[in-house]
């Protein structure tokens, strides 16, 4: 029951960030779209890129996944390297339901950042956009109509080719309120899917550009 409470004093506000992702992947999509559009072949690789951490303070993919469902703020800073900024705050410091936001911005992509949600001092989700893309599996629209409401994810990996990017999340892996958002880019400018689950089941799915 207490769960449930607290899920509906986010809800609404997580839905709302949820919204705003998809609309900032629509205009600008077409960013990510001009990175190497295979993984397989002879194409010279930048080793910078995969083999040198990130700068501390430097928001990235990498450690975006790394943070995970009941992380405190500290630790999400510890992880990051720097604070992030306050974008909202509901309730009482100290007490159960008190709920703030905080959003880090990324200097390596003109437009990429992601917002943190904490409630009773653990992160209860994030939502990120324009990060980079953490993978180089491409997705067509064959393959997107293949793919059906109520598979798993590993289930539409198979059908596309592998793992997508984590855009959003909420809940934690295994929980039945667990909810990810996931997506994979087209080879034309701007073109991507995005894919909805929960508990591990796709719920929604939607696509822009695909051939």
């Amino acid at each position: 029951m207490g769960k449930l409470f607290k899920l509906g004093c986010f809800g609404l506000i997580a839905l709302i960030i949820i919204i705003i992702i998809i609309i900032t992947f629509v205009a600008n999509g077409g960013d990510d779209a001009t990175a190497p559009t295979s993984s397989t072949g002879t194409t010279t690789e930048a080793p910078a890129e995969t083999s040198e951490p990130a700068p501390k303070g430097v928001l990235t993919q990498d450690k975006f996944d790394q943070i995970k469902d009941g992380t405190s703020y500290e630790d999400v800073v510890g992880i990051i390297g720097s604070e992030g900024e306050l974008l909202s705050e509901t309730g009482e410091a100290g007490t159960e339901i008190h709920t703030n936001m905080y959003q880090w911005t990324s200097s390596d992509t003109a437009f990429g950042n992601a917002n943190f949600m904490f409630q009773g001092g653990k992160l209860i989700s994030k939502a990120q956009a324009g990060l980079g893309k953490s993978s180089d599996v491409k997705i067509t629209a064959e393959e997107f109509n293949k793919i059906q409401n109520g598979m798993s994810y590993a289930e539409v990996q198979e059908i596309v080719g592998g793992a997508g990017e984590l855009t959003s999340e909420i809940g934690s892996e295994g929980d039945q309120f667990h909810m990810t958002m996931i997506t994979y880019y087209g080879d034309s400018l701007g073109a991507n899917a995005i894919l909805s689950f929960t508990a591990d089941k796709l719920d929604s799915k939607t696509q822009l550009g695909l051939e």
